[in-house]
């Protein structure tokens, strides 16, 4: 029994290493847009105009990262 705990933990380690980088990538994004809303707040500034530029620069990224993946 303690062998297949510790092959589970083996296995759930390799999912993780495989998925961090997408949750890297997108616990970064969470950062960087709660930080450009509190920004935008702090100025005075409709948060739209800060955060769309923003998608739209991340939405290439992940436009171009899936291109060279394939």
């Amino acid at each position: 029994n303690a062998t297949y705990f510790q092959y589970d933990i083996t296995v759930f380690a390799l999912l993780l290493y495989n998925k961090m980088k997408f949750y890297s990538i997108l616990f970064t994004l969470i950062v960087i847009i709660s930080l450009a809303y509190s920004y935008a707040q702090e100025t005075a500034l409709p948060s739209v105009t800060v955060t769309r530029p923003l998608v739209q620069a991340i939405d290439k990224r992940t436009e171009n990262s899936d291109i060279h993946s394939e």
